[in-house]
C-alpha cells in the first residue's frame, strides 16, 4: 500500500469578525479586528437559496469558495469532502421544538436543511460539479 500523500493548495475561513483569510493574516500582523460581517456571504449560491439556507450552509459553501479560489482549481472538477460533527444545531432544536408543540407546523424547507449533507449538495449545485463528493457526520 502506497503512502497518501496531502497538500493545501487553498484555505477558506470565515467568522463573525474575519470574512477570509487575508482578514486574519491582517489581525495577525497587527491590524485592528474588523466589524462584524454578519452571516456568510456564499455568492455561488443564487439568491433565492441563500436568502433560505441555514448558516450552517452559508459558512461550508464560503469557505469552500475561498478555498478552491486560493487554489486555483475549477470547482466543477474537484472532488469533495464535507464533514460535521454535529449538524445544523439550530435547525435540530427547531425541528424537536416543533415536533413536540405543533408537528404540522414543521417547515419543510428547514426539514431538507436538516441533514447533514445538506451543505455538499448546495455546494456541488452552486459549483456545477459532478466529481465525486460526499458528506461525513
Amino acid at each position: 500500500m502506497s503512502a497518501l500523500r496531502v497538500h493545501v493548495e487553498g484555505v477558506g475561513l470565515w467568522s463573525p469578525q474575519l470574512a477570509d483569510f487575508a482578514a486574519l493574516q491582517s489581525l495577525l500582523d497587527g491590524a485592528t479586528r474588523s466589524p462584524s460581517t454578519g452571516r456568510p456571504a456564499a455568492a455561488t449560491l443564487p439568491p433565492n437559496e441563500r436568502r433560505r439556507a441555514p448558516e450552517s450552509v452559508l459558512l461550508a459553501v464560503e469557505v469552500a469558495r475561498q478555498a478552491v479560489a486560493m487554489s486555483g482549481r475549477d470547482a466543477a472538477t474537484l472532488a469533495c469532502v464535507f464533514a460535521s460533527s454535529h449538524g445544523d444545531q439550530p435547525i435540530t432544536d427547531y425541528m424537536c421544538a416543533t415536533l413536540a408543540h405543533a408537528p404540522a407546523e414543521l417547515s419543510p424547507t428547514r426539514f431538507h436543511n436538516a441533514v447533514h449533507n445538506a451543505p455538499v449538495g448546495y455546494w456541488t449545485m452552486a459549483s456545477r460539479c459532478h466529481a465525486p463528493s460526499t458528506a461525513v457526520a
